[in-house]
């Protein structure tokens, strides 16, 4: 009787000694093809220990995904439809405190409208339309081209995310297009084509990783995931991003940044640092694009805050224009003008 080794799927650091005629054999996969003990494993791919891996599972009926990795799939398309839903709530929160980004590296180039380093920046584009896209062939993406700049830094919208995914397979199984367009109805058409896609698309495992990152993005924004929680706020001295760790009471009041490492004992100690910072960025960054609500915070205490909106109203500050002649928005549709526009009419106000 023939022996030779055989690898358990799930756990391939594990190997046994088996014999071919075993009973048992069929919960293994063995590397000989020609072994009656091997069986097929899916290969949907999985996070583990910070690493993407195939899944690993025997599987035990026809198909190519195991019942598992279905499931999870379905699972992380309603937690992403209910935290999808909770996005408002998280703007709101963030509103009463929208940070303009700034460097204090020296660069002198002017952020764009799309920024997301402003508080509930995040929250905002990933609740906004977005880009659609469609798929010209496999692992072919054409993406709307106006948007491709801001691609590598901006989140990923859900609703474009979701109904990208749904145009795919309706376009896979040439199916009409959706009757409407929404994050419900994409989760629902999702959900029930699930066992379709996981058997018969070329694109099941990019549409897994997908559906991961929109899912990680969500449980840090709503505050369901235990990773280090971001600040949204920029470090005032490097632009890195300032987070707050979770220990064993809840989230720790100490602000650190991720890039100088700079901490903060708490985050009346932080905003302290970015108002201070805030204070001098008309003369560090002149060309930096703002909101009126961001000058009215750089200049609090030195300019009342309604003198902005009289000067804006009485024609006296005209917002950024873009190479068409257009005012510059930024994400939440207000103006943005230069600052460094904002402070000669202080100066000349504080000249009389």
């Amino acid at each position: 009787m023939t022996l030779h080794r055989h690898s358990w799927t799930p756990n391939p650091v594990l190997d046994v000694e088996h014999e071919h005629h075993d009973p048992d054999a069929a919960a293994f996969v063995c590397a000989d093809p020609e072994c009656p003990a091997t069986a097929e494993a899916c290969t949907s791919p999985l996070r583990r220990d910070g690493k993407t891996v195939p899944c690993g599972r025997v599987l035990l009926t026809a198909g190519r995904t195991c019942d598992d990795c279905v499931s999870r799939a379905r699972n992380n398309l309603r937690e992403i439809r209910d935290m999808y839903r909770q996005l408002p709530d998280v703007i709101a929160a963030a509103a009463g405190l929208h940070a303009i980004r700034y460097d204090q590296r020296g660069s002198s180039k002017t952020k764009k409208p799309t920024d997301t380093s402003i508080i509930g920046g995040t929250a905002f584009v990933m609740a906004g339309g977005g880009a659609t896209f469609t798929r010209a062939g496999r692992n072919e993406t054409h993406i709307d081209p106006a948007l491709l700049e801001a691609e590598a830094a901006d989140p990923p919208s859900v609703l474009a995310v979701l109904t990208g995914w749904e145009d795919t397979w309706r376009g896979e199984q040439d199916q009409n297009a959706a009757m409407r367009t929404s994050v419900d109805a994409a989760v629902e058409y999702l959900v029930l084509h699930t066992t379709w896609a996981a058997q018969h698309s070329g694109l099941w495992a990019e549409y897994l990783v997908d559906l991961a990152g929109l899912r990680g993005r969500l449980r840090n924004l709503t505050g369901q995931s235990s990773a280090p929680q971001q600040a949204g706020v920029p470090c005032p001295y490097c632009s890195g991003s300032i987070i707050q760790r979770w220990g064993r009471s809840g989230l720790d009041d100490v602000h650190e940044c991720d890039t100088c490492h700079l901490t903060w004992a708490s985050e009346a100690h932080f905003m302290l640092a970015v108002r201070e910072a805030h204070s001098a960025l008309p003369q560090t960054h002149p060309d930096q694009l703002v909101t009126i609500e961001d000058a009215k915070r750089i200049y609090k205490g030195r300019v009342r805050p309604n003198l902005f909106d009289t000067w804006v109203k009485r024609g006296r500050l005209d917002a950024e224009v873009d190479e068409h002649g257009m005012p510059v928005r930024d994400v939440r549709g207000q103006f943005l003008y230069r600052l460094g526009d904002i402070d000669a009419r202080v100066q000349r106000k504080a000249a009389g």
